[in-house]
């Protein structure tokens, strides 16, 4: 089932396995995952040691949290406490912390804010290698990116391709080793070929065009951006160090207490779009008088939620809910 060759010519191949996150989103039982789930994960990483040289395992994402509104720092935060469950995990199946930290990828939302987006995904790979001081791993920061979700509109779809264009431009300078376009219909429904185009256009452009990609870090020495960075990565070591006095990340899902948290910050935001202090052109602010229609098939029935506790629910900044 494993293809060597891709290793061989460079090719990086990910299983996207997260438990974590399909427990925090309603998909799985957190009880199930607190006692199976983690550790069936932690044996395909043992598994693929021999098998698939090279593969990346398991995910350690802060995207459903930065969906359901989580802040940069909360996104951070969370994305660490996942990551150092999945290497404890790990660690029970006599997996050393070096092979344990090469199988996972850490996964982040690139949003519209441009400078932001550039210093969370510096502070990513800051605080990865610092996590790897304190477990005994030297294993560089895989970081895959998705352009965010929240910040896409209906009333006037066409601008998205102006968010996703900055928040890929974003993810590009920030580091980002993979990145995922949203295309511009998404909150409207199943994106057809044509939207399906511009969003794979728009990295090519990125990346034949302007080279965003040859630059190792094009923000170094900016000391607004070193500052946004440094901050960011104070910030999100709190918030990763109170999951981890909580009893880490699944102890904290199942008392709620991670979700309270994250709803506090969305409610921020929802004030912020209510009272003006957050804009998103042709949804909020500078609506047109007329929009071309945009015709897309719904999206399919999405899983039923367990409901065993709290679960993160998707926000649009757009509608404020």
């Amino acid at each position: 089932w494993w293809d060597k060759s891709a290793s061989e010519a460079g090719c990086t191949v990910g299983f996207g396995i997260d438990s974590i996150a399909g427990a925090a989103t309603g998909r799985m039982d957190v009880c199930r995952l607190a006692e199976r789930a983690l550790a069936w994960d932690a044996g395909v990483v043992r598994y693929a040691i021999d098998a698939a040289p090279g593969a990346l395992v398991l995910k350690a994402s802060g995207l459903p949290y930065h969906k359901s509104g989580a802040s940069e720092a909360q996104e951070l935060g969370v994305m660490l406490a996942a990551a150092i469950a999945c290497l404890r995990a790990c660690e029970m199946q006599q997996i050393t912390p070096q092979d344990a930290a090469s199988r996972v990828e850490l996964e982040l939302a690139a949003d519209a804010e441009l400078f932001l987006t550039i210093a969370k995904l510096r502070a990513a790979r800051l605080l990865w290698a610092r996590l790897g001081e304190e477990c005994g791993f030297a294993s560089p920061a895989r970081l895959g990116v998705q352009t965010s979700a929240r910040i896409m509109c209906v009333s006037d779809p066409q601008t998205n391709m102006v968010r996703t264009s900055i928040a890929a431009l974003g993810a590009g300078i920030g580091g980002a080793d993979a990145l995922t376009i949203l295309p511009f219909t998404h909150a409207i429904g199943r994106p057809d070929a044509y939207a399906r185009r511009i969003a794979r256009n728009t990295a090519h452009i990125l990346s034949d065009e302007a080279r965003i990609g040859e630059v190792a870090d094009a923000a170094a020495g900016s000391w607004a951006i070193e500052s946004f960075t440094h901050a960011l990565c104070e910030a999100a070591w709190n918030v990763f160090t109170q999951i981890e006095s909580e009893g880490g990340i699944v102890q904290s899902l199942l008392s709620g207490s991670l979700q309270g948290r994250i709803a506090t910050s969305r409610a921020g935001l929802v004030a912020d779009i209510a009272e003006g202090r957050r804009v998103l052109v042709g949804a909020t602010d500078y609506k047109p008088e007329s929009v071309p229609a945009v015709t897309v098939e719904p999206w399919s029935t999405p899983p039923q939620i367990d409901g065993s506790v709290p679960t993160l629910r998707p926000i649009r900044l757009e509608g404020g809910s």
